[in-house]
């Protein structure tokens, strides 16, 4: 999703939770781009990513191609917009599980988790996680939805220099990420606790976060994702 179209969804949701006001061409933009996240996600799940022509998902969405074209010029860019914002639903509802939790490794270590967690569950989501992180347009809008994320949690990321370095770490994380995702695609997982192990050991690595036990934080990750069942249903395929 570009960042004009993403500011637009943003602002009128915000505006819709505030009961403001929105103009009429803002409200038209971001219904016609829920109306093709919403027949995309619909068909990615039917068909897969490399089955869906951008035809059927303009015929699904009840629009022209060309209004399509105009909201989202690639199939790639479709893709970007659907796990962007499945990707950002979850980890907004995810607030609800990780409330009064102040442990930074938790923090940093759940939008990857929950990645992993969605890819074991199910072979679609599995598919789409990998064909977003083969795309460096889609994992880079999961890396910034990712630490927008993290550092409203952890209140700022300090100097832009020092976010810098945070983002160069993410893209990091994501590359090692894409790696298990695809281990797991193509039918060669190593089980979601090891593959989980070794990401968190990356993550904390590349962040110097000290890790003293990480088979417990591995277990209080998946106890998190298990319990939050409304958070994993954004990557509900089937």
């Amino acid at each position: 999703m570009g960042k004009k179209i993403k500011s637009i969804v943003t602002k009128v949701r915000e505006e819709k939770r505030k009961g403001g006001l929105i103009g009429l061409n803002e409200q038209r933009r971001y219904e016609t781009t829920e109306k093709i996240i919403n027949a995309s996600k619909d068909l990615f799940a039917v068909r897969g990513y490399e089955k869906t022509t951008t035809r059927e998902i303009a015929e699904a969405a009840g629009i022209l191609n060309g209004s399509l074209f105009h909201l989202f010029p690639t199939k790639e860019d479709i893709l970007k917009g659907v796990m962007v914002s499945i990707y950002g639903d979850a980890l907004e509802e995810a607030e609800r599980y990780l409330r009064g939790r102040k442990d930074i490794i938790i923090t940093v270590g759940y939008p990857a988790a929950l990645e992993l967690y969605a890819a074991y569950k199910d072979p679609r989501a599995s598919e789409l996680l990998f064909e977003a992180h083969s795309s460096w347009k889609v994992m880079n809008g999961l890396v910034d939805r990712s630490m927008e994320w993290t550092e409203s949690r952890l209140n700022g990321f300090g100097s832009d220099e020092e976010k810098e370095s945070y983002r160069l770490n993410y893209i990091l994380i994501w590359g090692c990420l894409g790696a298990l995702i695809s281990e797991c695609h193509h039918g060669q997982p190593r089980g979601f606790d090891i593959a989980l192990r070794s990401i968190l050991k990356v993550i904390c690595s590349l962040n110097e976060i000290p890790i003293e036990d990480a088979d417990t934080v591995v277990s209080k990750l998946g106890e998190i994702l298990r319990d939050g069942k409304t958070v994993i249903s954004k990557f509900d395929f089937k």
